[in-house]
């Protein structure tokens, strides 16, 4: 188990499962450079996974007090 206190947010990403179904995933953002985790998958065939996992971290962040980030790809990292 982590201690809360170790992350600085909560985020939502989309990950292609091994079936070619997204599938959408909620982390909590380490602080300072620490490790994030990944706190839980959503993987539903007959749903949409991403909004399910929207819904869920918001529902997290409000419950813990942490801030709901926006995920950005290693491949959108440094962009302008």
């Amino acid at each position: 188990m982590h201690e809360g206190s170790a992350f600085c947010g909560i985020y939502c990403r989309e990950k292609y499962s091994s079936m070619g179904v997204k599938t959408g995933e909620i982390w909590l953002a380490g602080k300072e450079g620490g490790k994030d985790v990944r706190l839980l998958e959503a993987d539903f065939l007959s749903s949409d996974n991403r909004q399910a996992a929207e819904v869920t971290a918001k529902q997290i962040s409000r419950a813990t007090g942490l801030p709901l980030l926006e995920y950005v790809s290693e491949d959108r990292e440094g962009a302008i």
